[in-house]
Protein backbone atom coordinates (compact mmCIF):
# COMPACT_ATOMS: atom_id res chain seq x y z
CA UNK A 1 0.00 0.00 0.00
CA UNK A 2 0.78 3.21 -0.47
CA UNK A 3 2.51 5.72 2.46
CA UNK A 4 -0.19 8.72 3.81
CA UNK A 5 1.23 12.18 3.11
CA UNK A 6 -0.43 15.47 4.89
CA UNK A 7 0.76 18.99 3.70
CA UNK A 8 3.37 20.02 5.96
CA UNK A 9 2.66 21.03 9.17
CA UNK A 10 4.08 24.65 10.20
CA UNK A 11 4.87 26.18 13.41
CA UNK A 12 6.42 29.79 13.20
CA UNK A 13 8.47 30.65 16.33
CA UNK A 14 8.70 31.60 19.17
CA UNK A 15 5.83 29.59 19.61
CA UNK A 16 5.70 28.97 23.54
CA UNK A 17 7.99 28.90 26.12
CA UNK A 18 10.90 26.07 26.04
CA UNK A 19 9.95 22.60 28.17
CA UNK A 20 12.19 20.24 28.09
CA UNK A 21 11.00 16.83 27.29
CA UNK A 22 12.25 13.35 28.72
CA UNK A 23 12.12 10.75 26.31
CA UNK A 24 11.28 7.21 27.03
CA UNK A 25 14.40 4.72 26.32
CA UNK A 26 14.14 1.62 24.46
CA UNK A 27 15.45 -1.50 25.38
CA UNK A 28 18.63 -2.83 23.46
CA UNK A 29 18.61 -5.75 20.84
CA UNK A 30 20.22 -8.08 23.55
CA UNK A 31 18.35 -7.03 26.63
CA UNK A 32 16.35 -9.34 28.76
CA UNK A 33 12.68 -9.68 28.34
CA UNK A 34 9.70 -9.62 31.17
CA UNK A 35 7.23 -11.77 29.64
CA UNK A 36 4.68 -9.72 32.48
CA UNK A 37 5.38 -6.48 30.93
CA UNK A 38 4.35 -5.72 27.04
CA UNK A 39 6.49 -4.42 24.32
CA UNK A 40 5.48 -1.33 21.81
CA UNK A 41 7.69 -1.80 18.72
CA UNK A 42 7.75 0.07 15.51
CA UNK A 43 9.83 2.40 12.96
CA UNK A 44 10.27 6.35 13.97
CA UNK A 45 12.36 7.92 11.17
CA UNK A 46 13.54 11.31 10.36
CA UNK A 47 14.88 12.80 7.88
CA UNK A 48 16.30 15.78 7.85
CA UNK A 49 17.18 16.29 4.09
CA UNK A 50 15.01 19.73 4.36
CA UNK A 51 17.52 20.64 7.27
CA UNK A 52 16.42 21.44 10.69
CA UNK A 53 18.58 18.77 12.35
CA UNK A 54 17.54 19.17 15.90
CA UNK A 55 13.67 19.01 14.85
CA UNK A 56 11.27 15.94 16.00
CA UNK A 57 8.38 14.24 17.32
CA UNK A 58 7.19 12.78 20.24
CA UNK A 59 4.29 10.21 20.51
CA UNK A 60 3.16 10.35 23.74
CA UNK A 61 1.19 7.44 25.35
CA UNK A 62 -0.63 7.82 28.71
CA UNK A 63 -2.18 4.80 30.89
CA UNK A 64 -5.10 4.52 32.96
CA UNK A 65 -2.73 3.29 35.67
CA UNK A 66 -1.25 6.81 35.66
CA UNK A 67 2.41 6.24 34.11
CA UNK A 68 3.28 8.25 30.44
CA UNK A 69 5.80 6.97 27.69
CA UNK A 70 7.27 9.31 25.17
CA UNK A 71 8.90 7.87 22.27
CA UNK A 72 11.02 10.04 20.20
CA UNK A 73 11.51 10.02 16.33
CA UNK A 74 15.46 10.22 16.60
CA UNK A 75 16.59 7.03 14.81
CA UNK A 76 16.78 6.59 11.37
CA UNK A 77 15.11 3.43 9.34
CA UNK A 78 15.79 1.56 13.03
CA UNK A 79 12.98 -0.55 14.79
CA UNK A 80 12.73 0.81 18.56
CA UNK A 81 11.41 -1.58 21.39
CA UNK A 82 9.96 0.01 24.46
CA UNK A 83 8.69 -2.01 27.35
CA UNK A 84 5.48 -1.15 29.15
CA UNK A 85 3.51 -1.86 32.38
CA UNK A 86 0.27 -3.71 31.05
CA UNK A 87 -2.92 -1.42 30.87
CA UNK A 88 -5.09 0.28 29.22
CA UNK A 89 -3.46 3.02 27.45
CA UNK A 90 -3.64 5.75 24.60
CA UNK A 91 -2.01 8.38 22.39
CA UNK A 92 -2.50 11.28 24.29
CA UNK A 93 -0.44 14.15 22.55
CA UNK A 94 1.84 14.34 19.71
CA UNK A 95 4.62 17.02 20.53
CA UNK A 96 7.01 18.84 18.21
CA UNK A 97 10.87 19.01 19.38
CA UNK A 98 13.08 21.19 18.68
CA UNK A 99 16.24 18.81 20.77
CA UNK A 100 14.36 18.17 23.73
CA UNK A 101 12.75 21.40 23.92
CA UNK A 102 8.55 21.72 23.06
CA UNK A 103 7.86 23.63 20.98
CA UNK A 104 4.32 22.57 19.72
CA UNK A 105 1.38 19.84 20.04
CA UNK A 106 -1.17 18.18 18.89
CA UNK A 107 -3.98 16.28 20.18
CA UNK A 108 -4.46 13.37 17.85
CA UNK A 109 -8.19 12.94 16.01
CA UNK A 110 -9.96 9.20 15.78
CA UNK A 111 -8.61 6.52 15.44
CA UNK A 112 -5.32 8.08 16.66
CA UNK A 113 -6.45 8.37 20.28
CA UNK A 114 -8.33 5.04 21.05
CA UNK A 115 -7.71 3.31 23.67
CA UNK A 116 -5.75 -0.31 23.42
CA UNK A 117 -5.45 -2.99 26.35
CA UNK A 118 -1.76 -3.86 26.37
CA UNK A 119 -1.36 -7.14 27.21
CA UNK A 120 1.49 -8.98 29.46
CA UNK A 121 4.02 -11.36 27.46
CA UNK A 122 2.46 -9.47 23.98
CA UNK A 123 4.47 -7.06 21.51
CA UNK A 124 2.31 -4.63 19.90
CA UNK A 125 3.36 -3.16 16.76
CA UNK A 126 2.74 0.71 16.69
CA UNK A 127 3.49 1.71 12.74
CA UNK A 128 6.35 2.88 10.65
CA UNK A 129 6.76 6.66 10.93
CA UNK A 130 8.49 9.11 8.56
CA UNK A 131 9.19 12.37 9.75
CA UNK A 132 10.79 15.01 7.03
CA UNK A 133 11.46 18.13 8.68
CA UNK A 134 13.25 21.42 7.89
CA UNK A 135 14.09 25.35 8.36
CA UNK A 136 12.65 28.27 6.44
CA UNK A 137 13.96 31.68 6.69
CA UNK A 138 12.63 34.63 4.66
CA UNK A 139 13.25 38.42 5.24
CA UNK A 140 10.38 40.34 6.12
CA UNK A 141 11.27 43.87 5.93
CA UNK A 142 14.22 44.32 7.75
CA UNK A 143 13.03 41.23 9.80
CA UNK A 144 14.10 37.75 9.48
CA UNK A 145 11.22 35.16 9.97
CA UNK A 146 12.67 31.90 10.75
CA UNK A 147 9.73 29.21 10.22
CA UNK A 148 9.91 25.30 11.47
CA UNK A 149 8.46 22.53 9.75
CA UNK A 150 7.45 19.22 10.23
CA UNK A 151 5.90 16.57 7.88
CA UNK A 152 4.71 13.38 9.72
CA UNK A 153 3.79 10.50 7.47
CA UNK A 154 2.39 7.16 9.21
CA UNK A 155 3.59 4.54 6.19
CA UNK A 156 0.95 1.94 5.05
CA UNK A 157 1.14 -2.01 4.94
CA UNK A 158 4.49 -2.61 6.84
CA UNK A 159 3.39 -4.90 10.07
CA UNK A 160 4.40 -8.57 8.21
CA UNK A 161 8.40 -7.09 7.25
CA UNK A 162 8.78 -4.82 10.41
CA UNK A 163 7.62 -7.18 12.73
CA UNK A 164 9.98 -10.24 11.19
CA UNK A 165 12.84 -7.78 11.46
CA UNK A 166 12.13 -7.07 15.23
CA UNK A 167 12.03 -10.63 16.00
CA UNK A 168 15.79 -11.06 13.83
CA UNK A 169 16.89 -7.67 16.05
CA UNK A 170 15.62 -8.61 19.03
CA UNK A 171 15.83 -12.36 19.28
CA UNK A 172 14.34 -12.51 23.13
CA UNK A 173 11.10 -11.19 21.94
CA UNK A 174 10.73 -13.79 18.73
CA UNK A 175 8.61 -15.96 21.13
CA UNK A 176 6.16 -12.95 21.87
CA UNK A 177 2.69 -13.05 20.05
CA UNK A 178 2.56 -9.78 18.28
CA UNK A 179 -0.60 -8.21 17.71
CA UNK A 180 -1.23 -4.86 14.74
CA UNK A 181 -1.63 -1.51 16.96
CA UNK A 182 -0.88 0.82 14.36
CA UNK A 183 -1.90 4.18 15.43
CA UNK A 184 -1.76 6.12 11.52
CA UNK A 185 -3.74 9.19 11.77
CA UNK A 186 -6.18 10.02 8.92
CA UNK A 187 -5.22 13.35 8.47
CA UNK A 188 -2.97 15.64 8.83
CA UNK A 189 -1.80 16.50 12.21
CA UNK A 190 -0.19 20.28 12.78
CA UNK A 191 0.18 21.91 16.41
CA UNK A 192 -2.28 23.33 18.31
CA UNK A 193 -4.39 20.80 15.98
CA UNK A 194 -7.73 19.41 18.15
CA UNK A 195 -9.64 17.35 16.30
CA UNK A 196 -12.71 16.95 14.30
CA UNK A 197 -15.34 14.90 14.66
CA UNK A 198 -16.52 13.55 11.59
CA UNK A 199 -20.45 15.36 12.17
CA UNK A 200 -19.17 18.86 12.90
CA UNK A 201 -16.31 21.69 12.64
CA UNK A 202 -13.82 21.25 15.02
CA UNK A 203 -14.28 21.83 18.70
CA UNK A 204 -10.95 24.04 20.73
CA UNK A 205 -10.30 22.84 23.86
CA UNK A 206 -11.24 26.55 24.91
CA UNK A 207 -14.89 26.08 23.59
CA UNK A 208 -15.07 22.15 25.35
CA UNK A 209 -14.16 23.73 28.34
CA UNK A 210 -17.21 25.98 28.31
CA UNK A 211 -19.23 23.23 27.13
CA UNK A 212 -17.99 20.67 29.77
CA UNK A 213 -20.21 21.92 33.06
CA UNK A 214 -23.62 21.59 31.17
CA UNK A 215 -22.20 18.16 29.80
CA UNK A 216 -20.96 17.18 33.16
CA UNK A 217 -19.00 13.95 31.40
CA UNK A 218 -16.06 14.59 32.42
CA UNK A 219 -12.47 12.85 33.06
CA UNK A 220 -9.31 12.82 34.21
CA UNK A 221 -7.31 10.85 31.21
CA UNK A 222 -7.82 10.29 27.66
CA UNK A 223 -8.01 6.48 28.33
CA UNK A 224 -10.93 6.89 31.09
CA UNK A 225 -12.81 8.98 28.64
CA UNK A 226 -12.85 6.30 25.85
CA UNK A 227 -14.04 3.56 28.34
CA UNK A 228 -17.07 5.34 28.50
CA UNK A 229 -17.81 7.22 25.79
CA UNK A 230 -18.08 6.98 21.92
CA UNK A 231 -15.78 6.83 18.80
CA UNK A 232 -14.26 10.44 18.70
CA UNK A 233 -16.37 12.22 21.08
CA UNK A 234 -13.25 12.65 23.64
CA UNK A 235 -12.41 15.97 23.31
CA UNK A 236 -9.55 17.51 25.87
CA UNK A 237 -9.51 20.98 27.45
CA UNK A 238 -7.99 22.19 30.54
CA UNK A 239 -10.28 22.32 33.86
CA UNK A 240 -9.43 23.99 37.00
CA UNK A 241 -7.63 21.42 38.00
CA UNK A 242 -5.56 20.68 34.83
CA UNK A 243 -5.69 18.74 31.63
CA UNK A 244 -8.94 17.02 31.54
CA UNK A 245 -11.37 15.39 28.60
CA UNK A 246 -15.19 15.78 27.64
CA UNK A 247 -17.62 13.37 26.36
CA UNK A 248 -19.39 15.67 23.30
CA UNK A 249 -21.95 14.24 21.61
CA UNK A 250 -23.45 16.24 18.59
CA UNK A 251 -26.79 16.06 18.23
CA UNK A 252 -30.23 16.22 16.02
CA UNK A 253 -32.58 15.02 18.52
CA UNK A 254 -32.85 13.34 22.03
CA UNK A 255 -32.52 10.24 20.89
CA UNK A 256 -29.10 10.83 19.36
CA UNK A 257 -27.55 11.87 22.77
CA UNK A 258 -26.57 9.30 26.17
CA UNK A 259 -29.51 8.22 28.39
CA UNK A 260 -28.60 11.51 30.96
CA UNK A 261 -28.49 14.05 28.70
CA UNK A 262 -30.85 15.38 26.06
CA UNK A 263 -30.46 17.57 22.93
CA UNK A 264 -30.24 21.63 23.14
CA UNK A 265 -31.98 23.39 20.79
CA UNK A 266 -31.92 26.99 22.62
CA UNK A 267 -34.60 28.46 19.93
CA UNK A 268 -36.71 25.25 20.29
CA UNK A 269 -37.52 25.99 16.33
CA UNK A 270 -37.95 21.84 16.41
CA UNK A 271 -40.92 19.95 17.30
CA UNK A 272 -41.77 18.91 20.72
CA UNK A 273 -39.73 15.93 22.33
CA UNK A 274 -37.26 16.42 19.13
CA UNK A 275 -35.11 18.76 21.43
CA UNK A 276 -35.44 20.99 24.16
CA UNK A 277 -34.05 24.67 25.12
CA UNK A 278 -31.42 23.53 27.87
CA UNK A 279 -29.10 26.07 28.43
CA UNK A 280 -27.31 28.64 26.73
CA UNK A 281 -24.24 31.51 27.14
CA UNK A 282 -23.93 34.87 25.97
CA UNK A 283 -20.92 33.67 23.68
CA UNK A 284 -22.19 30.07 22.82
CA UNK A 285 -25.28 28.75 21.94
CA UNK A 286 -24.12 25.60 22.32
CA UNK A 287 -27.02 24.19 20.03
CA UNK A 288 -26.53 20.43 18.59
CA UNK A 289 -24.92 19.42 21.58
CA UNK A 290 -26.07 17.08 24.06
CA UNK A 291 -26.48 18.54 27.69
CA UNK A 292 -27.51 17.88 31.08
CA UNK A 293 -30.94 18.68 31.76
CA UNK A 294 -32.52 21.38 33.96
CA UNK A 295 -34.05 19.39 36.95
Amino acid sequence: MRGWRGTPAVLLLPILAATCVSFTQGIGAGQSVNPAHAYLYGRFMVDRAGGGRSLGVALVLGCADGRQYTIGMEQRNEIQVIEIVPARCSLDEILFVNGSEKRGHAYPAPPMNRSIDYLPGTAYYLGDFALRTGVDTNMVFITTQTKLTWDFMPLDGRYPTTTAEMRRQFPNLASFQTEDGQLAPRRTLTPGDEGTKPDGPPLSPERVATLAPFIKHVYPTPAACAGSCGRGQCLPFRGESGPAMACVTRCNKDADCPEDLACNCPTAEKPPGACQPIATTPTDAMAGICLSPIR
